[in-house]
């Protein structure tokens, strides 16, 4: 009697959200509202997991980007890449670029997989899906924290800094998490069904290295990677912040509000579809 309860219940919330859509908005507020306590437990109890064992905690996290931009110091050294047509060190510019990215693909992967990771709380609780979403969030804005005095003290030491522009990417680098967490909580219930959209993500990381402006500028011409730079909403979000904090001046700022905006909206539109879908996703996988 309780299951068919539960599976009347799901029916009609699915059916329900396209029918009364400001009725499930009013759920999602709601849900946002009752599981702000339960998302900070989810997030301290996540951070603790991490770092219980680990000599070096969130040190870890920069392991990576750090390592592959001193690779391509030594590129730069060894005369293999021209950095004169950038705007600012090289140095400068590719730690931004790589901690930039990796935020983005960090913020894909915590999305994409938000259902397995919480498939069985989710099972055996009545946890609303904004409670998980705003956990992931809080994780990720953590993340933001970490890096802040890195790129401080890499933009102090190539002298590429200007305090204005520093505060204001402080403030704005929330926007490049919205773009890769919403991206990926609209694929997060197909994910439940078909695996290799994980594995496929966990693997953009080194292609978008060379896809995006990480450590070049593309040439304002008509070749692809300048229509990339272009029109690419991860490579326009990191040009302009990289220029804000190192430099205190905008690449392009009309595109970076229409991208930013967008971004917003994506995460919003997709923590709607994800507390819509959540409960009858897993309940049937």
């Amino acid at each position: 009697m309780t299951h068919t309860t539960n599976q009347h219940e799901l029916t009609n919330s699915a059916a329900g959200a396209v029918r009364h859509p400001l009725e499930t908005l009013s759920d999602v507020l709601g849900g946002a509202v009752r599981g702000r306590f339960l998302a900070w437990m989810l997030f301290r109890r996540t951070l603790a997991s991490e770092f219980r064992e680990s000599l070096f905690g969130c040190l870890w996290n920069f392991a990576d980007p750090i390592i592959i931009a001193l690779a391509f110091l030594l590129l730069r050294h060894g005369g293999l890449i021209d950095p004169e047509s950038l705007p600012i060190p090289f140095g400068a510019y590719v730690m931004y670029g790589m901690l930039i990215l990796q935020l983005f693909i960090e913020s894909l992967v915590q999305s994409v997989t938000i259902l397995r990771r919480s498939k069985a709380l989710v099972s055996n609780t009545s946890i609303p899906a904004e409670a998980l979403i705003m956990a992931d969030l809080l994780r990720l804005g953590f993340d933001i924290t970490c890096q802040i005095p890195v790129l401080l003290i890499a933009s102090m030491a190539t002298g590429a800094f200007d305090a204005p522009g520093f505060l204001l990417y402080i403030a704005l680098c929330p926007t490049i998490v919205a773009l890769g967490y919403g991206l990926g909580l609209m694929a997060a219930t197909l994910n439940m069904v078909v695996r290799d959209l994980e594995m496929f993500i966990r693997n953009l990381s080194r292609p978008l290295i060379f896809l995006c402006p990480t450590f070049y500028r593309a040439p304002s011409s008509d070749s692809f990677l300048g229509w990339l730079d272009a029109w690419n909403p991860i490579a326009i979000l990191m040009n302009n912040l990289r220029l804000l904090a190192t430099l205190g001046r905008w690449d392009s700022p009309i595109r970076f509000a229409v991208t930013a905006a967008g971004a917003v909206v994506l995460l919003l539109a997709s923590a709607f579809v994800f507390h819509v879908t959540m409960r009858l996703v897993v309940e049937r996988t």
